[in-house]
């Protein structure tokens, strides 16, 4: 088992709680690592800003489109309506998406999926297949 001595720790919130010291005075190995992956994480580059405004347009889109559409396509659309955006920007609205299961991203491109008709959501509470 290796040790980070205590002389180089980082003070502050990562500091070793009591039962985290090693044998010799240092870190253990997992808690070592722990403090790695979390300044690394730290150091992880900032996902763009997107507007509220751009997340809307593009939700509007796709429930618009019907079918799936590439990030071209809506590159081209939000362009055309005066919300141009940059691809990392749109990649961030289109993860909102995802994240809320609002859309799905197959191989034929982005597709909308949520739905509030009724009888959709009374057939997902019962299990039934359509």
């Amino acid at each position: 088992m290796w040790a980070i001595p205590l002389a180089t720790q980082i003070s502050g919130p990562l500091d070793p709680v009591d039962g985290e010291l090693g044998e010799e005075g240092g870190i253990s190995s997992y808690h070592g690592g722990r403090l790695l992956r979390s300044m690394a994480a730290s150091r992880q580059a900032p996902r763009p800003d997107v507007t509220l405004g751009t997340t809307e347009v593009v939700m509007s889109l796709l429930q618009e489109a019907g079918d799936p559409v590439s990030r071209n396509w809506l590159l081209a659309r939000l362009k055309d309506s005066g919300h141009t955006t940059s691809r990392a920007r749109l990649n961030r609205a289109l993860d909102f998406c995802f994240e809320h299961a609002l859309a799905v991203e197959g191989s034929k491109g982005i597709q909308w999926t949520h739905t509030t008709s009724p009888s959709l959501l009374r057939s997902l509470a019962k299990g039934r297949r359509i």
